[in-house]
């Protein structure tokens, strides 16, 4: 199976997998707290993808140039803002209770995980302010200043 088909077929296995443990997650909990759930689910799906990359590139035998630039990667951007957005949410106790049942929790995990395969290539610039497509993004090493 090529790289390019691997993970979209985790997630499908992963759907099958949240299809049948669905019933075990809360009915109910505060929105903070479900918030926190997915951006750690998204966080983790960042990570373990970022990891097989890395783990990639280690076995190449001419490894990729590393380069420093003005940016972030978009995908860990948004998961780390969903993660302040929760802990705010959920240290102020900010809006209430929410009823999940096995539907929205299924389709909420679900597009989580195929937001995040999404948004894996894009890279946020604020130095020119831009986002672009970048698949080769685990070689930049992001600064706040370049160096000429």
């Amino acid at each position: 199976m090529t790289n390019s088909k691997l993970e979209p077929n985790l997630i499908v296995g992963a759907m099958v997998i949240v299809g049948f443990a669905v019933g075990r997650l809360p009915s109910e909990l505060t929105l903070g707290r479900l918030v926190l759930w997915l951006s750690v689910l998204f966080l983790v799906h960042t990570l373990v993808r970022d990891l097989y990359l890395y783990m990639r590139l280690k076995n190449q035998t001419k490894p990729a140039e590393r380069r420093d630039a003005q940016c972030f990667c978009v995908e860990s951007g948004v998961g780390i803002l969903i993660l302040i957005l929760g802990l705010a949410l959920l240290t102020a106790n900010i809006g209430g209770n929410v009823t999940m049942t096995n539907v929205s929790w299924f389709f909420s995990i679900t597009i989580c995980l195929w937001l995040n395969f999404w948004m894996k290539d894009f890279v946020f610039s604020w130095n020119p302010w831009r986002v672009y497509r970048d698949p080769d993004h685990l070689n930049i090493v992001p600064r706040f200043k370049v160096k000429p």
